[in-house]
């Protein structure tokens, strides 16, 4: 999380303690960042989390976030499953291997 997005998230998880509405903590938000200003369904979905009773936002499952899927052991046992039959597709692997599609 870079900087300013990591000032944004405090800044909205303090409004939502405060108990300000996500609409009212966006236009704050708007106000003292101008046009660096996260998207506003990041703070509608910031927002949720907090509600849900999480107080950190990781980017676990978002585009460039780490793959925890991807380990030698994984690699090693799909290496093992194409061998055995080339014509599986990628969905019968993953479920084989209980990982994401994706």
């Amino acid at each position: 999380m870079d900087v300013r997005r990591n000032e944004q998230h405090f800044a909205l998880k303090f409004c939502f303690r405060l108990k300000i509405s996500t609409t009212e903590a966006y236009v704050m938000l708007q106000e003292d960042y101008g046009g660096c200003v996260l998207p506003y369904s990041i703070a509608r979905r910031w927002f949720k989390i907090f509600k849900k009773g999480r107080q950190l936002i990781s980017k676990e499952g978002v585009p460039g976030a780490p793959v925890t899927a991807l380990t030698e052991v994984i690699i090693n046992i799909a290496a093992v499953i194409v061998r055995e039959d080339r014509r599986i597709t990628l969905r019968d692997l993953s479920e084989k291997q209980n990982i994401s599609l994706g």
